[in-house]
């Protein structure tokens, strides 16, 4: 979790060994809302909006997990939470989530909430990012109906669902609440090949996201009309300078997958192109390396940036 910096993923300040007891003690951001199950017991049904802004904040830290080349493996309501103050969502309790070495790398051990489980862990298939998106869309299945998408109450239940029946679309469950494109959105996240599965970043690529991906409604307003991009070149590190200079003071850095807002207006010198960092440092870093190779690119751009993205 240490590696994590997106405003979607549970903050974790500090991690120490306590020698009294030799255990692991994590200090997280705290999160007033509590988690989605609850909020989806006190404020069902959600409007169309609300679901949007939530899918798609929900969506942006579930890819940049993967960029971090982390696995979930328990996605669920319970592990998704709010802050009500600025009615951010996160994903939270990194407790079975697994590291990899890469982001395509599967894990073998079969972990999870049962009743979120995917077709491949259900058949004793290996692990991937795929599987987070599986998780993720019976969550979103819920937030829309309040209903699983498959009714089971146990393992056994759930392989017998899995293995023969497809998932009433959520808009049959909810005539007239919602549009067919969002819950299109759901079932692409719940088809059981994992192949034809779309990642986080696929989906977040979809026209519905993309009004709320230009006004960024959870963010302070002066972030209204900017550009969230990520850090695309592994093993880089992007300085940020307190002038477009490559001379001036540098005020930080950012690493691979992490997010940042910029201006869409971009500085040219002759030393080199750059960005207008407004979060969540403020400053300016080059757009691009020495050899033409960008270092960044759009969060709801699904092109593979690299062998590992």
């Amino acid at each position: 979790m240490l590696l994590t910096t997106s405003d979607h993923v549970v903050r974790c300040h500090r991690a120490w060994i306590e020698p009294l007891d030799n255990r692991c003690y994590m200090l997280l951001e705290y999160c007033d809302g509590g988690d989605l199950e609850d909020y989806l017991g006190l404020a069902f049904p959600f409007s169309e909006s609300q679901l949007i802004s939530m899918f798609a904040q929900l969506l942006l830290g579930l890819d940049h997990v993967h960029l971090k080349h982390l696995i979930h493996r328990d996605i669920k309501l319970q592990n998704l939470l709010l802050q009500r103050s600025t009615g951010i969502v996160k994903i939270g309790d990194f407790g079975l989530s697994k590291a990899l070495q890469f982001t395509d790398e599967v894990s073998v051990t079969s972990l999870g909430t049962p009743l979120y489980f995917s077709p491949e862990v259900v058949s004793g298939l290996e692990y991937t990012r795929k599987t987070d998106v599986w998780s993720m869309g019976v969550a979103f299945y819920r937030l829309m109906t309040n209903e699983l998408p498959f009714p089971a109450t146990s393992v056994e239940e759930v392989c017998e669902y899995l293995g023969k029946i497809r998932a009433v679309h959520p808009c049959r469950l909810r005539e007239g609440c919602y549009s067919e494109e969002l819950g299109d959105l759901v079932m692409k996240m719940l088809t059981k090949s994992r192949t034809k599965r779309p990642t986080a970043r696929e989906l977040l690529a979809l026209p519905i996201f993309a009004p709320v991906l230009r006004s960024w409604p959870w963010q302070p307003p002066r972030l209204k009309g900017t550009s969230c991009l990520f850090v695309c070149r592994p093993h880089s590190s992007v300085k940020v300078r307190s002038q477009p200079s490559l001379k001036a003071e540098r005020i930080g850095e950012f690493a691979y997958g992490d997010h940042i807002f910029v201006s869409c207006e971009h500085l040219k010198n002759e030393e080199s192109t750059w960005y207008r960092v407004l979060y969540p440092l403020e400053g300016y870093c080059i757009t691009a390396t020495n050899n033409g190779k960008q270092l960044f690119q759009r969060v709801d751009d699904p092109t593979r940036c690299s062998p590992i993205s």
